[in-house]
């Protein structure tokens, strides 16, 4: 009887040690990858930050199957003379929680995996670089950061560029190349977008948002195609009807928010209500946000640049230094660019 507590007590001390053997083991590495200084001011990229990105994950997964497994272990040590099928049962109650916490901690890291041979890539404006990270506001509309390694934020925090190409592990965020741009090649831009408006001489619309307006059509066309007429108290009781040739200046609001200005204009011979006037101006400036204005060719207010509306438009009627203007049968389109030849905004007019 002494000599099995003996036994007993020494196979507990070395299953101990062994985990303890494994504990330090593990402990080293999370030092040396989460908490040395020298490593801390170096974020991973490409496999190995996919790998450093479930490195904690995977250790408290481990470290969980080991004393699941000890106290299992020493358990059914206790019960020798119970049926196979029943250890094997106990077995389970013990590995199985172990697995489920590796699936839910491990499923984001494990989700990239079709990723690593063909990252995502996430187009950036209004980027900044500082603290070791990549900043800047994605083709959504969201703003974005991400963490780039030394060598590759050395290398790039002077470059003084518009955009930025990222190639990024989508569930981990983990990134795994970085190029900086002046301007996107009009295959990036239409990459990235879902719907396009042909062009069409006949007549002079735009896209916010997946939602189309045209120059020409009465305000009551667009509220039926889901834009809501925003006014203030004051714009209300001004504009409660328009007399003709009266010209009300207003905001529409489409389903996502996203608001632009326009012109309603009462071209008949009578007091009409606002709804039934005419739509004859169309303004959009850059949102600061992602690719929401669009017009024909998927030309893009805020990301496409001036060789892009020249590919898609042909030389405009007229210019100057930050203008172009192009006219045909259905109205005017002036377009404004920015020092940096990226299109500002938009104006559609008759």
């Amino acid at each position: 009887m002494k000599k099995n507590k003996k036994r007993n007590i020494g196979s507990w001390i070395l299953m101990i040690l062994v985990v303890l053997i494994v504990l330090a083991f593990l402990g080293f590495f999370f030092y040396r990858f989460y908490m040395d200084p020298v490593y801390r001011m170096n974020s991973f990229e490409g496999v190995e930050g996919w790998l450093h990105s479930m490195y904690g994950e995977f250790l408290v997964t481990i470290l969980v199957f080991l004393i699941l497994m000890l106290i299992g272990f020493r358990i059914l040590q206790h019960h020798k003379g119970e049926k196979r099928s029943i250890r094997f049962l106990g077995t389970l109650v013990f590995l199985i929680p172990s697995l489920i916490l590796g699936f839910f901690l491990l499923k984001e890291p494990l989700s990239d995996l079709p990723y690593l041979s063909n990252p995502q890539t996430v187009l950036l404006r209004e980027i900044k670089l500082e603290d070791q990270s990549l900043e800047g506001i994605d083709q959504d509309g969201n703003l974005r950061l991400y963490s780039l390694n030394k060598t590759n934020y050395e290398s790039l925090k002077d470059q003084k560029k518009n955009f930025s190409v990222v190639q990024v592990l989508p569930n981990t965020q983990v990134v795994c190349a970085v190029e900086l741009e002046n301007t996107l090649s009009e295959n990036q831009i239409q990459s990235m977008l879902i719907e396009n408006l042909n062009k069409d001489d006949t007549k002079l619309q735009l896209l916010v948002d997946g939602q189309s307006l045209t120059l020409g059509t009465s305000l009551s066309e667009a509220v039926a195609s889901d834009w809501q007429i925003k006014l203030t108290e004051r714009e209300e009781r001004e504009y409660e009807s328009l007399e003709p040739q009266d010209v009300a200046s207003i905001q529409l609001t489409d389903q996502r928010g996203t608001s632009i200005e326009v012109q309603i204009k009462n071209n008949q011979q009578q007091a009409i209500a606002l709804d039934q006037g005419t739509i004859t101006s169309i303004y959009s400036s850059d949102l600061g946000s992602g690719m929401q204005i669009q017009l024909p060719e998927k030309i893009v207010v805020g990301w496409s640049d001036e060789e892009a509306v020249i590919n898609a438009y042909g030389e405009p009627s007229s210019s100057d230094k930050l203008t172009k203007t192009y006219q045909n049968e259905s109205g005017t389109m002036e377009l404004t660019f920015t020092e940096q030849g990226i299109l500002e905004s938009v104006r559609l007019s008759v």
